[in-house]
């Protein structure tokens, strides 16, 4: 074989595998990329159902602390934005004294406490999934509207516990540790269906209960 088609032989297979390479580098950092991404959405989500549930939180930010979820969306909102975020992992927790082992660049959170005595607030979470049984357990016809001129319409469709991976009762440990599945539940609620349990939830009021579409 000559010289001259050995150089060229030769500078092909360098070119094939600078392009070989240059491929592969270019999927890996599309790889990282998306999943650096769908890691961010899921932040937002697991933040907005926190805050949904009404949960505390921790949020450090310099020499302060914040403890609303509100403030929450807004720094996983910024970190979505940032090459180099201030807050990199959000963590349910049981309790308040657990939120104090994570480091300052985990939002931590865990259901809501009462102020003056520092106890997870029962009377509202146990009014709160009672709400979320009782959306549960409605049946088509009470999903009906009869209201003219909306007469007929279902809202939404039935629902069981069981669909979502969810066994009878729902329990405030369940809201921390099987979040993804109840959150499920909850967003197949329609968003009047929501506001009126955290409404009830928060004020005691249950009539939701007798109101008919």
């Amino acid at each position: 074989m000559k010289k001259k088609t050995i150089i060229v032989l030769a500078a092909m297979l360098v070119l094939l595998a600078t392009t070989i390479i240059t491929v592969c580098i270019i999927n890996n950092n599309a790889a990282i990329a998306e999943e650096e991404r769908q890691h961010m959405i899921r932040l937002t989500q697991k933040t907005r159902f926190g805050n949904h549930m009404r949960f505390d939180f921790r949020v450090v930010t310099g020499d302060r602390i914040f403890s609303s979820g509100e403030v929450a969306l807004t720094y996983i909102h910024t970190a979505r934005q940032s090459s180099n975020p201030l807050h990199t992992d959000v963590i349910f927790v049981h309790t308040k004294a657990e939120s104090l082992n994570f480091p300052d660049d985990i939002i931590v959170a865990w259901p809501r406490t009462i102020e003056e005595t520092g106890e997870i607030d029962v009377e509202f979470y146990n009014a709160l999934i009672d709400g979320i049984h009782w959306m549960a357990s409605r049946t088509e016809e009470q999903l009906t509207r009869t209201r003219v001129p909306f007469e007929g319409q279902v809202i939404r469709q039935t629902v069981t516990l069981e669909e979502f991976g969810l066994t009878y009762p729902i329990t405030i440990e369940d809201l921390v540790d099987n979040w993804e599945k109840v959150e499920a539940l909850w967003l197949s609620f329609n968003g009047d269906e929501r506001s009126r349990l955290l409404g009830g939830a928060r004020t005691g009021n249950l009539s939701y209960r007798e109101r008919v579409h």
